[in-house]
């Protein structure tokens, strides 16, 4: 719901910090959802949050109706939960720092959250965003950054988290696309929200993440370049290419682009993908066998595996370093950093060292003037 002009972000912050304390989504039970192979997966029994609303008075200072919604997201400092209404959506988690308010120009970081190991319970991976995102509230409040988190599943029957290629093709609805379920979260709900808030919020978001987190969000960007501001990914799986064949062999997704129209409904945008700041991490010793995407057979089949071998390398730092070099033979705004002495990992030091590069190219700081000696 869109707020009028009249209103100062200051009246609805304070309106904001007026709302309960209280948790402001109650905790839901896990029921099934209509899937023969998804269970215990928990439905919304609460009121929705955007249904409430304040009603002006009759004043003449009278405080135009604010969804509650808005006053939930505005809640700067504490983590809210948007549980999921249905099977065609997933729980989000957002975070608006208190170091944000008053702030007028709004550009969202997000971490597309995913855990490693499988489970048909989607209250794991519910626990598990929330978790990470507590995690991260200190870089919010640090950088003045609003985070949200989507819960992103991967079951015992599909690795969805990945933007595995059977989300496009399976007929059970909560594994199907999770890319477009990712989207009405950010772009459909938070976004519009902030933006009714009187925020000028940009489009264009900023993704970050480690590992699984960091494939979708590769992967995501491949999709829909001009939704995305900056990235920087921690050891992730190295495709797909963006091209459509190498040296003569045709590369089909999750390899590379060529049937990417196909599967997704628009063609790859290569011109605005190359714009996309990126930069790739991998620790020096990430190299065990129970965090290479080689290993298993939910991410690569055999004759994809052997590809991602003879082109990109055996281990993770051989193959994100091919990676960001291929990026970069094609034109793409690449950059690649190795970290001495660590494995499959990330250290407060590398977070900061993410929130620094995703900041440094957002609209804002383009519009920041360079200070003059």
């Amino acid at each position: 719901m869109r707020i009028g002009g009249a209103v100062s972000i200051a009246m609805l912050l304070l309106l904001a910090a007026c709302a309960p304390t209280a948790a402001p989504i109650a905790t839901v039970a896990p029921t099934a959802l209509p899937s023969p192979t998804l269970t215990a997966l928990p439905t919304n029994t609460a009121t929705p949050i955007a249904t409430a609303t304040r009603t002006p008075t009759s004043t003449a200072t009278a405080t135009p109706t604010i969804s509650a919604q808005v006053l939930e997201i505005l809640k700067s400092g504490e983590i809210v939960k948007h549980p999921f209404p249905n099977e065609k959506s997933y729980t989000w988690f957002s975070y608006f720092p208190k170091s944000a308010i008053g702030k007028q120009m709004i550009t969202v970081c997000i971490w597309p959250n995913g855990t490693s190991s499988s489970s048909n319970d989607y209250a794991v991976h519910e626990a598990s965003t929330e978790r990470n995102l507590s995690g991260l509230r200190t870089y919010a409040e640090t950088y003045g950054v609003p985070i949200l988190s989507v819960a992103m599943p991967r079951t015992r029957e599909l690795y969805i988290n990945s933007l595995h290629l059977g989300t496009f093709t399976t007929s059970i609805e909560f594994h199907r696309r999770p890319d477009l379920k990712f989207s009405d979260a950010v772009w459909n709900q938070y976004l519009p929200s902030l933006r009714g808030a009187g925020l000028d919020v940009d489009e264009r978001v900023l993704l970050f993440g480690f590992s699984v987190p960091a494939t979708f969000s590769y992967r995501f960007a491949i999709m829909n370049p001009e939704k995305v501001r900056a990235m920087w990914l921690g050891a992730f799986t190295p495709a797909p290419l963006p091209v459509a064949e190498l040296n003569g062999q045709p590369l089909d997704y999750p390899l590379g682009i060529r049937d990417l129209e196909t599967l997704a409904g628009k063609p790859f945008d290569l011109e605005t993908f190359k714009k996309i700041p990126n930069m790739i991490v991998v620790g020096e010793n990430d190299t065990r066998r129970e965090n290479d995407p080689l290993a298993f057979n939910d991410i690569f089949t055999e004759p994809e595996k052997v590809f991602v071998r003879e082109n990109l390398g055996d281990t993770n730092p051989k193959r994100m370093k091919a990676l960001h070099q291929f990026l970069v033979s094609v034109g793409v705004n690449s950059q690649f950093k190795q970290y001495p002495g660590l494995a499959h990992e990330t250290t407060p030091e590398m977070k900061h060292e993410a929130f620094r590069f995703l900041l440094a190219h957002t609209r804002e700081a383009a519009r920041t003037p360079t200070p003059t000696k």
